[in-house]
């Protein structure tokens, strides 16, 4: 990749975002994506002053993709919000994966992550039923145990990661144990996609701790099955629907969540609409009824960017990570 800015102003700003998007998970309050791009618009002022050839290409590509997604939002008259929220996406993660950090910033996002892994888990073996009365009772609308889940899922496998680079063994030994908690955590608030993304996560980490592979392949490895399965699943999920596969089936017995939940009424509506070459080749914006009159998103990041965008915007956004991870990543110095 290219060289990293080393910008202290910049990299603590980067460090407070995240340090606030960890406290958000627990009072609820939301970050606007506005306070994302910031940091971006400052890391490319300081950038400017030695532009080269790759940064210049990567930024008219996010240009250039946002226009499309411009014309094909006026094409089908809706989804311009949807346009920024892929293109700032991008953008952020140009930018952002060229930010260097110093070892003080990573001891701060390593710690807060903490907070809220902890505060979700210890609640969770209570939280679905208490967000299942709150919701019969009609009373205090708590947080989606599904959102809960992701929270607990993705702050355990952070902080895995980031624990890696542990001087000391025990840490880098006990990190395992984030995992199992978080699959404990998850199963506890019948997260049950964020629980399954969780074993798939410790499965793969047991097999990248394999010494034999090198750090390239292992990543390329992880890269190349994370976009089979991403893929596949919505495919393999609605054939096991249609042929009643595990449809009885209860989460643990002790829930009404069964192994199907509504992502397949969504994903099977999304397909069917999808009846032109307009639909296919440019999607139908964010705003549709999928799901018995709600507007939801689809529960997928393949099927969103499917859906929401079209084929071509899919196979750009996931060519231009495979662009990163095989042609650009310094495996060697990262």
């Amino acid at each position: 990749m290219s060289h990293f800015i080393n910008n202290k102003i910049i990299g603590w700003l980067f460090t407070i975002l995240f340090i606030l998007l960890n406290i958000q998970q627990i009072i609820g309050w939301k970050i606007q994506w506005l306070f994302f791009i910031l940091p971006c618009i400052l890391l490319f002022l300081v950038r400017c002053r030695h532009l080269n050839k790759e940064y210049i290409c990567e930024y008219f590509f996010i240009i250039s993709l946002f226009g499309y997604v411009l014309i094909a939002a006026f094409l089908r008259h809706k989804g311009y919000g949807a346009s920024l929220t892929l293109v700032s996406g991008l953008m952020v993660f140009a930018t952002y994966k060229n930010i260097c950090l110093s070892k003080r910033q990573m001891v701060c996002m390593t710690l807060v992550m903490f907070v809220p892994l902890f505060y979700w888990l210890i609640r969770s073996p209570f939280w679905y039923n208490l967000w299942e009365y709150n919701r019969w009772k009609d009373l205090e609308e708590l947080k989606n145990p599904n959102m809960v889940g992701r929270v607990i899922n993705y702050t355990s496998m952070l902080l895995f990661a980031f624990l890696e680079n542990a001087k000391k063994q025990w840490i880098k030994k006990g990190r395992w144990i984030l995992l199992f908690l978080g699959i404990w955590g998850t199963y506890n608030v019948r997260a049950r996609m964020s629980m399954m993304v969780s074993c798939c996560f410790l499965l793969g980490a047991c097999l990248m701790n394999i010494k034999i592979f090198t750090n390239a392949l292992k990543i390329k490895t992880a890269f190349l099955l994370s976009v089979l399965l991403e893929g596949l699943f919505p495919l393999v999920y609605l054939t096991m629907y249609k042929i009643g596969f595990g449809v009885g089936w209860k989460f643990a017995g002790t829930s009404a969540k069964g192994l199907y939940s509504g992502r397949q009424e969504i994903w099977m509506n999304a397909f069917e609409a999808m009846t032109g070459a307009k639909e296919i080749f440019l999607g139908m914006g964010s705003e549709n009824d999928f799901w018995v009159g709600h507007s939801l998103n689809m529960h997928s990041n393949f099927m969103n960017l499917l859906v929401v965008y079209g084929v071509i915007i899919l196979i750009l956004y996931w060519g231009y990570l495979g662009y990163l991870f095989f042609r650009k990543y310094d495996y060697k110095h990262s």
